[in-house]
């Protein structure tokens, strides 16, 4: 699936990465789940506003690269759009 790839392949932040301050983040995000054989779940929760991190509980943090956004594109519901469509270029 292109969205796990892309996910894989967004930039990971550097060690001890913490937080930033993004000043446009309202609080939008999108929360990802991926489902494997054998029941097993794994979820991806993206900020849809602000600096746009992409964190997996445990597992990565990274800055979502724009072609994540293109792929949940044909996803969005329509108060998404705009945060979607302003990152997928």
């Amino acid at each position: 699936m292109a969205l796990a790839r892309d996910i894989d392949a967004s930039p990971s932040f550097p060690q001890g990465y913490d937080d930033r301050n993004c000043v446009f983040d309202d609080g939008t995000a999108a929360a990802i789940s991926f489902q494997y054989a054998g029941g097993r779940t794994e979820w991806v929760f993206l900020e849809l506003a602000g600096c746009g991190d992409l964190w997996s509980p445990g597992l990565f943090a990274r800055d979502a690269s724009a072609a994540v956004y293109r792929d949940l594109k044909p996803y969005a519901p329509h108060p998404w759009n705009t945060y979607v469509s302003a990152r997928a270029r």
